[in-house]
């Protein structure tokens, strides 16, 4: 990639003025470089980072200073001091600041990188690795707040006394996990994993043993979305609302009290390898065939990305812009919950504006007048529609309302903003995840697929495929943790 470093003109003050960046000259030019203008809104986006930045900097050495004074490091042998419940809170709300100046940086930061794509100056491979790098950090600053509310609840007994205050209400044990637990976010045993897939497998009746291919016996298993029996070792059963530990807590603060189980089948698919892939990094999505059908029994699939329409779907003769309104074909009467396929639509949407990939804005136009799902419809709670919408300052709050207005629904939740702000980061952390996780398992897919064309035995393959994987999303995990300090 070129340079790209930003020179300062002479005599303008910084943030003013315009600013050149260095690109390459022609071959045969006398000078390596030439300068381009950058545009007046990459420069106001810079300025605003940049005052930002050095605030946070500011900050930052304020805020170790004052924690070196309040949590002084002891050697072995010194004696901790009393507590200063005073300076504790200062501490704790100091924290607080830091954390919310360090998202409104990041978020300063995203501008300037939107800015500069516009600009045609980053590429789109690039700028999604840096938008990736940037959701981690935004995600750590959440966290970073979520832990001094923590602290502030626990000196001021506010965190106690509101779980003891609704102890004979269903959220008491909501609550709970969000002041106990670390965090909500974790990976399943392998054991769980397995009954996942079984459960999957049995629910849709995915699954028949009498085809013989290669060395010995083997096993094939439905794909919903391609009405193809594939081989087991190309299989998966996706979650449609992602994994958290503490995900039947958390479900039902986002779809009520009423609602069917995250951990049973309902919240499954049964896809192709390459498929679920798509479907966790949300190029495409699941929506009724018919909005007027009572119960939803007809589901057919729409491709909101471009970026797959000439990708091969693994190891058949179909192509991503195949799937495209292709109808789900579904081997029993059983069916995926549809409050369920509605969080991933919303996601979807939410994710491919919040990332900018290509083709979000045919998608939105798209859904903007049509809306796939029937409205009214109680699909989720309308304080978490809006928490989840605008997590990523997103915009458009006329579509998020009308989303809230058609299909969300009012029912108590008592809980106050912090709580529903770090119910909304640990879903977008498990969504983060779950895409990070697919593109690991992308890797992996084409080798399978090598591998099962070459008529290699599947026997045992399945749990080798399933040990890979688990492996490479404790990976991710350990990465990401790393990052997030």
């Amino acid at each position: 990639m070129p340079d790209v470093s930003p020179i300062s003109t002479p005599g303008c003050p910084e943030g003013g003025g315009a600013d050149m960046i260095r690109t390459p000259r022609p071959r045969g030019s006398s000078r390596q470089f030439s300068l381009v203008v950058e545009p007046p809104a990459l420069v106001t986006a810079k300025a605003g980072f940049q005052k930002s930045r050095r605030l946070l900097l500011q900050m930052n050495t304020a805020y170790e200073e004052l924690k070196r004074e309040v949590e002084p490091v002891l050697e072995p042998d010194q004696e901790k001091p009393e507590p200063d419940l005073t300076r504790s809170l200062e501490l704790v709300y100091f924290g607080l600041d830091v954390a919310a100046t360090r998202k409104v940086t990041i978020k300063w930061e995203r501008h300037v990188l939107e800015e500069q794509r516009a600009a045609g100056l980053v590429s789109s491979a690039d700028f999604e690795k840096r938008s990736d790098a940037l959701d981690k950090r935004h995600l750590a600053a959440g966290d970073d707040m979520w832990r001094n509310h923590r602290k502030k609840a626990d000196l001021t007994g506010t965190g106690a006394r509101r779980i003891l205050g609704i102890r004979t209400n269903n959220f008491f044990k909501i609550l709970l996990a969000l002041y106990v637990d670390r965090d909500g976010l974790g990976r399943r045993t392998k054991r769980a994993q397995k009954r996942w897939l079984r459960d999957c497998i049995a629910y849709y009746d995915a699954q028949r043993n009498d085809i013989e291919v290669g060395k010995g016996q083997a096993t094939e298993k439905w794909c919903h979305v391609s009405g193809m029996w594939r081989p087991g070792k190309l299989h998966k059963a996706a979650h449609i609302v992602p994994f958290l530990l503490d995900i039947d807590t958390i479900g039902e603060i986002l779809f009520g009290s009423r609602s069917e189980s995250l951990l049973k089948a309902g919240n499954s698919l049964s896809l192709s390898s390459t498929i679920k892939v798509w479907f966790d990094k949300y190029f495409i999505t699941i929506v009724p065939v018919d909005a007027k059908e009572k119960p939803l029994r007809r589901w057919r699939t729409d491709v909101i990305s471009t970026d797959i329409l000439n990708s091969p779907c693994g190891g058949t003769q179909l192509y991503g812009r195949d799937l495209d309104g292709k109808e789900l074909v579904f081997r029993n009467e059983k069916r995926p919950v549809a409050r369920f396929l509605y969080f991933h639509f919303i996601m979807s949407l939410i994710r491919i504006r919040h990332i900018k990939r290509p083709g979000w804005e045919i998608a939105w136009a798209r859904y903007y007048d049509q809306r796939p799902f029937p409205s009214p419809g109680n699909y989720m709670r309308q304080a978490m529609l809006v928490a989840l919408a605008t997590y990523y300052d997103i915009g458009d709050m006329e579509v998020i309302q009308s989303w809230v207005l058609d299909h969300g629904f009012e029912e108590p939740l008592p809980m106050v903003i912090e709580e529903i702000c770090e119910v909304s980061r640990r879903v977008h952390k498990a969504v983060h995840d779950s895409m990070a996780g697919a593109e690991e398992q992308d890797r992996n897919n084409d080798e399978m697929i090598h591998n099962t064309e070459d008529g290699e035995s599947e026997v045992g393959d399945e749990d080798d495929g399933r040990k890979a994987f688990v492996h490479a999303m404790l990976v991710v995990d350990i990465k990401t943790r790393r990052e997030m300090g």
